[in-house]
């Protein structure tokens, strides 16, 4: 039997009308001219008009094969060979996969879909038929039945859910419920989201009969709110910006209403074709651990209307200081001068700090994930292989150190070069009483901070002492010394970086930690650890809750189930949890049903062989033959026979 793809593309064999109708319009006629003299003309024998119709004939006919055959190829002709007519008592097995997405949700696609499975079932009278519910996995699963079986309670159970769509899982399983049958029958009932079907292929035998019930529509008009992100506010109000994205071609009016704590604030927007918008919105101070949410009037699909969102303060970001275990004075004042700057209040609205201390003889119990930034105060030397291999891994991550000098710089200089981490040298100590601070690299982390070097007193105090380096070459000078030395430098170590002090932070070293220059110096390293919406975990439905480890390494487990597959605001320890709907199911862009067709049964001929299904029991059927393949070394030839007749002829 033969089978075509795409069989709209045969509407194109009525263009073989239009080269009939231009050869019939442009025949020769005879024309008469007018002589004074026929006396210089010779006698010649004039061409026989049977030949040239003959030519004509012949041009026309490969002009025509050329265009059926490049329509033909298009629709993706193939042959199946007839099977044998089924025995009345051969088992027949269809199964449904009902779409249970979150966009199944939206434009009454259900009540269509419920509709399209009743008509389908007048082709499947006697067979055993199988309902599958999926998202992202199979969420229900009627065993075969004889039809109606379990119709009525399939059709009841099928809802959409708030999670994304994977329809892997749900078509594996379908195709083993059809080995064993001598009939195979699969209904995908779906709306074809283009990010569901992108990449699934070649999971269904060719001799499984695949029949797309589409309930999507193209042109639906929809717009969500994709995100909200807040922050505090010196004169202790809030700040948020609610982004809304228009996911279709047409212009949109939408109004949004955010409500924070007692407070409500409404805007009318006029939202472009597929562009975000991002709306501020200022709020006066609402109780910290407020639940609030944006959303937008209701429009097709509702779910990626509303979006759950946390007010208040989030948890800091997590400092953890090491020092050697010997009990010095300089550690305990490099730790001192660090907690102080680092726990201090800020007005700037950036991230906070807690900050944890550790000796190195209790480090090998420190989970390393737990943490943003980690100060080596004069403690490098006495990291053991396994610190140095976690340090290396904390940096890969995007994590921040700080190393200052210790008793045996030596030692950790050429440990942090075994680690290939700074390959720098020292080269003795300096000592010169009012020497300072030259230069800040404009280029470098601090560049913009410090640019307007007399608005600071980061040039103004003393230093006492400091390491000659003889610099990483890899790495960035970003402070230097009146002579020119490298005071600090900065390496990328993987997502993270590495900064080597040639000072401490103690008076012995230097005044910096008396300084005004001190707090902001710090703070500027360290936010490169820390992201911009730290402090708030915000997951899509159905993603998996994040593993989040205390200091120590245990898991922080939330007081109450979370329910990861609804939308919803929840606490994990101290993290505020933010679960909205996922993104990929606003998106209106889908895929053609034929296409996905296509796409499941692409390489099926590839199993060699009368049985398409391995294992006993597989469905019979033979291969069919791609037809299409031949069809183009066809119409390559037809071309070239046309092109040599033209040149022969000189036409």
């Amino acid at each position: 039997m033969l089978r075509f793809a795409y069989p709209w593309f045969l509407w194109g064999l009525l263009a073989l009308a239009g080269p009939l109708v231009l050869h019939l319009l442009n025949r020769r006629r005879p024309r008469q001219l007018v002589f004074p003299s026929i006396r210089f003309l010779r006698r010649s024998q004039l061409p026989r008009e049977g030949r040239r119709r003959l030519r004509d004939l012949l041009l026309l006919l490969l002009r025509l094969l050329i265009l059926a055959a490049a329509v033909l190829l298009l629709a993706r002709p193939r042959w199946q060979a007839e099977q044998e007519p089924t025995p009345d008592n051969a088992e027949r097995r269809a199964v449904f996969l009902l779409d249970s997405s979150a966009s199944m949700g939206g434009w009454d696609k259900l009540n269509r879909g419920r509709e399209l499975v009743a008509e389908a079932l007048a082709d499947v009278s006697g067979w055993q038929v199988s309902y599958l519910s999926y998202a992202q996995d199979v969420l229900r699963e009627e065993p075969l039945a004889p039809v109606p079986g379990a119709h009525d309670a399939a059709m009841a159970a099928w809802s959409a859910t708030a999670l994304p769509s994977n329809p892997d899982p749900a078509l594996r399983r379908a195709v083993a419920l059809l080995v064993g049958a001598s009939t195979g029958r699969i209904y995908i009932v779906s709306d074809f989201q283009q990010g569901d079907w992108s990449r699934v292929y070649d999971l269904v035998p060719a001799a499984v009969t695949l029949q797309m019930l589409d309930v999507g529509r193209d042109g639906v008009e929809n717009a969500g709110v994709t995100m909200v992100r807040g922050v505090e506010l010196p004169n202790g109000s809030s700040r948020f910006l609610v982004t809304v994205r228009n996911f279709s071609n047409v212009t949109m009016k939408r109004t949004l209403t955010v409500r924070v704590g007692q407070e409500r604030q409404t805007k009318e927007l006029d939202l472009p074709p597929l562009r975000s918008q991002r709306v501020p919105v200022v709020f006066s101070a609402a109780p910290d651990g407020s639940q609030a949410v944006a959303e937008l009037d209701a429009d097709g699909y509702e779910l990626d209307d509303r979006y759950l969102f946390w007010v208040g303060r989030t948890p800091p970001a997590k400092a953890l200081v090491v020092l050697p275990p010997d009990d010095s004075a300089d550690s305990r004042l490099d730790d001192f001068f660090v907690r102080q700057a680092m726990l201090a209040e800020q007005d700037d609205g950036l991230a906070r700090f807690e900050v944890e201390t550790v000796t190195t003889d209790l480090l090998f119990g420190v989970d390393f994930k737990a943490v943003q930034v980690i100060f080596l105060l004069g403690s490098v030397e006495m990291l053991t292989a396994d610190d140095v291999d976690n340090l290396r891994a904390f940096l890969e991550r995007g994590g921040v150190a700080m190393a200052t000098p210790g008793r045996s710089p030596a030692v950790a200089m050429r440990a942090l070069r075994q680690a290939s981490l700074y390959s720098g040298q020292l080269q003795g100590m300096v000592n010169g009483e009012g020497l300072g601070i030259g230069k800040v690299e404009p280029e470098s982390v601090l560049g913009e901070l410090f640019a307007a070097g007399e608005e600071s007193d980061l040039y103004t105090f003393v230093i006492f002492r400091h390491h000659r380096l003889e610099p990483d070459l890899s790495a960035q000078t970003v402070i230097s010394s009146l002579a020119e030395q490298p005071l600090l430098q900065e390496k990328i170590v993987g997502a993270g970086r590495l900064y080597v002090f040639a000072m401490g932070f103690s008076p012995s070293w230097s005044d910096i930690a008396l300084s005004n220059s001190f707090l902001p110096l710090l703070r500027e390293l360290c936010l490169s650890a820390v992201p911009a919406d730290y402090g708030v975990l915000r997951l899509s439905c159905g993603e998996a809750l994040p593993q989040l480890t205390t200091l120590l390494g245990e898991a922080i487990a939330s007081s109450r189930p979370i329910d990861s597959s609804v939308p919803g605001l929840h606490r994990l320890g101290d993290w505020p949890l933010e679960i909205n709907a996922p993104l990929r199911e606003s998106m209106a862009e889908r895929r053609y049903a034929a296409d996905v067709r296509a796409a499941l049964q692409r390489d099926s001929a590839a199993n060699a062989g009368g049985d398409v299904m391995s294992g006993s029991g597989a469905i019979p059927g033979a291969q069919p033959l791609e037809l299409w393949r031949w069809l183009a070394v066809v119409m390559a030839a037809v071309m070239l026979v046309e092109l040599l007749l033209r040149t022969a002829l000189k036409v």
